[in-house]
């Protein structure tokens, strides 16, 4: 009997022996690390989420790649996105892409914002739009 629960014995045969009863389990070091769907859909997540041209995921696989290899750094992917959606689901908390891809944007509308909360404040703000980044 192990724990509370009774399990039958698990008969196996040998070529050299007779029928030979052994012990129920055969006990393993080695136990899988959380829930098997979880894992394969964060694997899956991470693989998609390195293919987006431009995130911050694809720069973070792509320095990482060259010293864990392939697996490893799409494990570490995974690990960032498993704390994206922690701190989502459990502070709340908004995403927002912080990669190259999405940096113009950003200074633009940033650059917009400011100027409007200099002329709140009463200062005579000048400029245009800011120029995109030519990258030859």
């Amino acid at each position: 009997m192990v724990g509370n629960c009774e399990r039958p014995p698990v008969i196996t045969a040998y070529p050299d022996d007779d029928l030979t009863l052994i012990r129920p389990y055969l006990y393993s070091t080695r136990s899988p690390k959380g829930d098997r769907h979880m894992r394969r859909l964060l694997n899956q997540a991470a693989q998609s989420a390195i293919k987006v041209k431009g995130s911050i995921f694809e720069l973070t696989f792509h320095r990482l790649f060259p010293r864990l290899g392939y697996k490893k750094a799409i494990w570490a992917i995974a690990h960032r996105l498993c704390q994206l959606l922690w701190l989502t689901l459990r502070k709340g908390a908004r995403y927002e892409e912080r990669g190259p891809a999405v940096s113009a944007k950003s200074k633009r509308t940033r650059a917009t914002r400011m100027i409007r909360e200099l002329k709140k404040l009463a200062y005579r703000a000048e400029g245009g739009p800011v120029p995109a980044l030519n990258r030859a």
